[in-house]
């Protein structure tokens, strides 16, 4: 039998969780013209909900297109309207008059030109959008897309990103060029009692049994991070014969820190001693980094470097501030950044 959790790839239909309020926002605002610009930790299922809404958009609306266009791996703005003008040309077909490579100052123009030839409204959704933030011209693709939500009627942004703070940064800032571009959405995690009932059902289904005790276990694991809720159930369902046992589910979390290790591996080589310093802090509930005791205790070093630290962590998605705590943003790292540095 397949198993029925799946990771990495984008949830499809049974396996998708149903975001029931979260899909009628997102759908609504699309439908009625409106942008969205889509936040959220990595790995907390954006592509999946974008996708289930884009699938009921185009069974409801037979005047809608929908197309996908993935910033990762983008490094110049003339890469960005190569990609976007080719995959808008799979949805649009070029007439004999579409020039074969657009600029930054026709492109927006004549995808809305083409749409509202062809009485279509297009919805453009662009996922891993942080990654174009750091392009030389950010700032002229900023401007272009500016002047496109400001004159373009048939044709609708759907973006999404996983850098929080760069993408409030970039949305949710007054000077900044895309300010108000569209509605800021800040996707909330799956709800721990959801979870527990799609586990303990999907595992009912395919002829296996996992007590609500240990499904909340995994939620708790994970603190309900998608891709990892998914991960860790692939590997207790592929390990149960029939019943689950505690112990299974103790060596499939031992299973997922081995697993993404090398990626943690990767991610502490790049730090200083001083950051590895903040984030051993972190683990130990402390948050006044300033404090003398602090300091003397971590070896977190001056004043400046404290401040710069504390930022880059943030920016980088090491660390969180909720209120005035700090915390990790991947809790499968925490796990093993217990394990192997502490």
């Amino acid at each position: 039998m397949v198993c029925p959790f799946q990771y990495g790839t984008t949830a499809n239909h049974h396996r998708f969780i149903n975001r029931t309020s979260d899909i009628a926002q997102l759908k609504d605002l699309l439908c009625n013209g409106k942008n969205v610009v889509l936040m959220s930790p990595r790995g907390w299922g954006k592509t999946s909900l974008i996708k289930s809404v884009a699938e009921e958009i185009a069974k409801e609306n037979t005047d809608t297109r929908i197309c996908f266009v993935d910033a990762f791996g983008i490094k110049t703005e003339e890469n960005f309207y190569i990609r976007l003008q080719e995959t808008v040309r799979k949805i649009l077909p070029d007439t004999d008059d579409t020039p074969p490579q657009c600029t930054r100052d026709d492109i927006f123009r004549i995808i809305e030109e083409k749409a509202t030839a062809k009485n279509l409204r297009l919805i453009i959704c662009i996922k891993e959008f942080q990654q174009l933030t750091y392009i030389q011209n950010f700032d002229k693709l900023e401007k272009a897309l500016h002047t496109a939500q400001k004159e373009q009627k048939n044709v609708v942004f759907c973006i999404s990103g996983n850098d929080n703070v760069l993408m409030t940064q970039t949305f949710d800032t007054y000077k900044k060029g895309l300010y108000k571009f569209g509605q800021l959405i800040k996707m909330p995690r799956i709800d721990k009692t959801e979870w527990i009932k799609y586990i303990t059902s999907h595992f009912k289904k395919s002829g296996k049994y996992i007590t609500e005790q240990q499904a909340e276990l995994i939620c708790n694991t994970t603190e309900c991070n998608s891709y990892y809720v998914q991960q860790l159930c692939f590997f207790v369902w592929t390990s149960t014969t029939m019943n689950v046992e505690d112990f299974t589910i103790e060596q499939s979390i031992q299973q997922l820190v081995d697993t993404n290790a090398p990626t943690f591996y990767n991610l502490t080589e790049t730090l200083t001693s001083a950051q590895v310093a903040m984030l051993k802090a972190v683990m130990h509930g402390e948050y006044q980094f300033n404090a003398a005791k602090i300091v003397e205790q971590y070896n977190l070093g001056n004043a400046q470097t404290i401040t710069r630290n504390k930022r880059a962590m943030v920016e980088r998605g090491y660390i969180e501030k909720s209120d005035d705590h700090y915390s990790f943003c991947d809790p499968v790292y925490a796990v093993w950044f217990r394990n192997n540095m502490m």
